[in-house]
């Protein structure tokens, strides 16, 4: 298992359509995002017979520091008088190498997930 942990700064343009007679209304957003590799990780699990052997190492030499992604949103708000919601599926593809030229194997970082946003005017 390989964790890495980025501080990450986004940049994202956002379209929201006119809310419709029902007060619903879809979002599009694009941008990138740039991160900076805080904590990495790397968990080895050994098996010789009915014996296990966990090992972990931090701070990894060979990942590369900086990263760089792309990102996308679509979302679909429902608002009220004084409040609303919004659900969101997100997806992110990384325009950087996660290792380090030469040391390492050829890995692209992508991500996708949900995203929930509780509204209040």
């Amino acid at each position: 298992m390989l964790s890495t942990h980025y501080f990450n700064i986004p940049i994202e343009f956002r379209y929201i359509t006119t809310p419709n007679e029902k007060n619903t209304s879809f979002g599009f957003g694009a941008g990138i995002k740039a991160g900076y590799l805080v904590h990495s990780t790397q968990k080895f699990t050994i098996e010789k017979g009915d014996i296990s052997t966990i090992t972990l190492e931090k701070n990894l030499p060979n990942l590369s520091r900086f990263r760089y992604d792309l990102i996308g949103r679509i979302s679909y708000r429902k608002l009220k008088k004084s409040s609303g919601i919004s659900l969101s599926v997100v997806i992110s593809y990384g325009l950087s190498p996660l290792f380090e030229n030469n040391k390492g194997p050829d890995l692209t970082t992508y991500s996708s997930g949900i995203g929930v946003a509780f509204i209040f005017m």
